[in-house]
């Protein structure tokens, strides 16, 4: 993620948030590039995993009064909710998945220390604003909704509504001697969908918040009316593994990456002006991303495609990741590889195209099970 013109984040499976100086008058490669410290529990905070509502005599969370949004009635935890499984061990890192900045830049939301955690940091100094605790496991995507309401999802099934504004006065008493008040409950947790939540992006323009679970079913949710589903699960063309899900500010599109095509929908109709079979069919869509009438498409095999909305097709260009670094802790993972006819290629994780859109940041690692590496760069 771009911080600003001169500054990437990048949030790594080996669960560190580095802060990336791209100024040309940094030339101390120890300075370049920081470690942000994460967020994390104290060490007497208890998890809290059967979250209720906002009791009758406290003030129900609402939205900020900015058109077009409805003030909703107060959030309430839905009749279909089942009660989330056990916590996982903050052991069983998988690393971070989830890293978005608000819609005025004012704060960030990323994976905490516990992957079970989400954290909203204060977007100038990456100084904690609040840490929200409630989900019972892997927490594999956020989304703002306006400057203060965030959702997440994961592997628990549900989501979650995060109020920024009750962090900052939980923060407050915080600083007034309560160590565990800026652990903050979440404003309401809907059922998503049957399996696990992988993905999800708002649609500005439309009002609508889509969420895609790891089985390919897509899902609408209306934010004003306090995150209640927009009519039955979207129908999408058949493919394997569904990953990745994106949209642009003021487009009424997203885009549905899985391992081996690329759709595009348009939330309006719930129709698919598109879908198109990726130009390596056997890589698997890792990364989308969408900036005006440009598709940008990272897939498995390490390279970056671009589709034209315009016309509704890949074009003739294409980058090709090169360079990086690999590690094979197990023997058995390169024989694995040489068996098979395996290429250990850098996987393309995540791209973003800067403010100006004349760079793009890509990172990414080895795909293969069993293997470590890391790739970062910025094409101009």
């Amino acid at each position: 993620m771009w911080s600003d013109a001169h500054t990437l984040l990048l949030a790594t499976k080996c669960n560190r948030l580095l802060r990336v100086d791209m100024s040309r008058s940094s030339h101390n490669a120890n300075r370049r590039v920081l470690d942000i410290p994460l967020p994390q529990r104290s060490t007497d905070a208890r998890p809290r995993l059967h979250l209720a509502p906002a009791s009758a005599g406290e003030a129900a969370p609402v939205f900020r009064r900015l058109p077009p949004f409805a003030i909703p009635g107060r959030w309430s935890l839905g009749p279909s909710a089942a009660p989330p499984p056990p916590l996982r061990a903050q052991s069983e890192s998988c690393g971070i998945h989830a890293l978005e900045r608000s819609p005025l830049g004012t704060r960030v939301a990323v994976g905490a220390a516990n992957p079970c955690d989400v954290a909203i940091l204060h977007a100038d100094a990456l100084d904690r604003h609040a840490l929200c605790c409630g989900h019972a496991d892997w927490v594999f995507a956020v989304a703002w909704i306006d400057e203060d309401v965030l959702v997440s999802g994961g592997r628990d099934t549900v989501l979650k509504v995060w109020d920024a504004r009750r962090a900052a006065k939980s923060a407050l008493r915080c600083c007034r001697g309560s160590a565990d008040s800026s652990i903050t409950s979440a404003a309401a947790t809907r059922a998503a969908h049957p399996s696990k939540v992988r993905a999800m992006c708002y649609l500005s323009a439309a009002q609508r918040l889509a969420t895609m679970s790891v089985d390919g079913k897509l899902k609408l949710w209306d934010p004003a009316g306090g995150l209640t589903p927009s009519g039955e699960f979207v129908a999408l063309p058949p493919a394997l593994e569904h990953n990745c899900l994106a949209s642009s500010p003021g487009s009424h599109l997203c885009a549905i990456g899985s391992l081996s095509r690329v759709t595009l929908l348009d939330v309006r109709t719930r129709g698919v002006p598109a879908s198109l079979e990726a130009p390596d069919s056997g890589a698997g869509i890792r990364s989308l991303s969408l900036r005006g009438y440009l598709v940008t498409v990272g897939a498995a095999d390490g390279t970056l495609s671009f589709i034209d909305q315009r016309m509704m097709r890949f074009t003739n260009s294409q980058l090709s990741i090169r360079g990086g670094r690999f590690y094979s802790p197990l023997d058995e993972a390169a024989r694995d590889a040489a068996e098979f006819d395996l290429a250990l290629s850098m996987a393309v994780f995540c791209h973003a195209w800067d403010e100006g859109g004349t760079r793009l940041a890509v990172a990414g690692g080895p795909l293969l099970s069993g293997t470590r590496g890391c790739y970062a760069g910025v094409w101009s």
